[in-house]
């Protein structure tokens, strides 16, 4: 339902141009935001494979480059994170599963390549007398502050160094971000990657024959289908800034509300331990602006504001919004199953009037000649 709101005056145009000088110091002060969830994440991964690698040996102690190894993989792990969110939010407007799945494995190679990577600190080692330490079971704080503080300043880099890639994630438009929260008041800002395929995708089938001694005719005939698709491939980036009224906020596992698919499948591949660093903020659209922008080009293909009262949450860690949906993106893809419940629902009906309707028609004329 559209509503008016008469707060904002500026254009469409002029809002894309506020946002897009805001966005370098907005990228720090969101990276700011995840630094403590990121010491979190790292000293939490840690410790457990250091629990585990214990465990297994059944004693305490463990080597310096054991150390190091599980705070830099467990960096690693929480970066890929990152990119899986990014992912999570490439779509592709086709209806074919399998040039679906080729498009989006397509588009995920260019924008990967454009995600910064890790840049791993390096640590310089102690010396070989303190290379290895037993640490208790029950007190893995000392893991932290063993071999000089090595452990903790090899922490303190790392997470430096995921801060940089949260910045440059939100600055290079890969991720959103919480633009204000004021008490019930907040917005917040995300991005989609849409890949579209203007034109009619086909197939073509080659047959193949080889010799082969196993057959009876001494050959084998085989095919390949080989897919293409007519028309300009197009990807377009969607910035979608929702301005909330009613903001509250709870932690991603309890939230059980409806969600899109591509976030029930971010949601599902995100290991366990991530999880908890995120947070729903949920809310009432009462004014969503959308920037388009070819992604080949640069250009600017569309720019809008709308006003609106409907559902809106948003998954973030911090103040980094890894995507957001709203009650449009939930009815787009009931509409969606409705129609293939409509082509199962025809198809089942045919094969049945193929299996009951002969056999009654058959009873009719029977009836009719009284041959009951």
């Amino acid at each position: 339902m559209n509503r008016p709101f008469p707060e904002v005056a500026a254009t469409a145009a002029v809002l894309r141009q506020q946002r897009h000088a805001e966005r370098p110091t907005a990228a720090q002060r969101t990276a700011e935001s995840v630094r403590p969830l990121l010491t979190e994440l790292i000293t939490h991964r840690t410790n457990a494979k250091l629990r585990e690698l214990r465990v297994s040996r059944e004693r305490g102690a463990v080597w310096f480059h054991e150390v190091w190894h599980a705070i830099r993989s467990s960096g690693e792990e929480i970066h890929s994170c990152f990119e899986t969110a990014v992912r999570s939010n490439i779509i592709v407007a086709v209806r074919d599963e399998d040039l679906r799945a080729d498009m989006e494995e397509y588009a995920w190679r260019d924008v990967r390549g454009t995600i910064p990577p890790l840049v791993v600190p390096s640590i310089e080692a102690p010396s070989s007398s303190s290379w290895e330490m037993e640490i208790p079971l029950a007190d893995e704080t000392r893991v932290w502050d063993a071999y000089g503080g090595i452990p903790a300043l090899a922490r303190k880099q790392m997470t430096a160094a995921l801060a940089t890639c949260v910045e440059a994630l939100v600055r290079d438009g890969h991720l959103g971000y919480v633009l204000y929260r004021d008490g019930e008041r907040a917005a917040y800002s995300y991005v989609l990657r849409q890949v579209r395929v203007p034109g009619v995708s086909t197939s073509e089938r080659v047959d193949c024959i080889a010799d082969d001694p196993s057959a009876p005719t001494g050959r084998r005939k085989t095919y390949a289908r080989t897919r293409r698709w007519e028309g300009e491939v197009v990807r377009v980036a969607e910035e979608h800034v929702h301005h909330l009224r009613g903001v509250h906020e709870g932690p991603l596992q309890a939230f059980r509300g409806a969600v899109p698919r591509r976030v029930e499948v971010l949601r599902s591949i995100l290991p366990e331990w991530f999880t908890p660093a995120l947070r729903v903020m949920h809310g009432i659209i009462i004014q969503e602006e959308v920037y388009e922008r070819d992604e080949g080009t640069m250009r600017i293909l569309s720019e809008r504001i709308v006003h609106m009262w409907k559902d809106s949450p948003a998954v973030q860690c911090g103040d980094l919004v890894l995507t957001g949906w709203s009650s449009d993106d939930l009815a787009g893809e009931q509409s969606r199953w409705s129609d293939l419940g409509k082509k199962v629902l025809v198809a089942a009906g045919l094969i049945a009037a193929s299996l009951f309707v002969p056999p009654a028609f058959r009873w009719i004329i029977r009836a009719f000649r009284g041959g009951l």
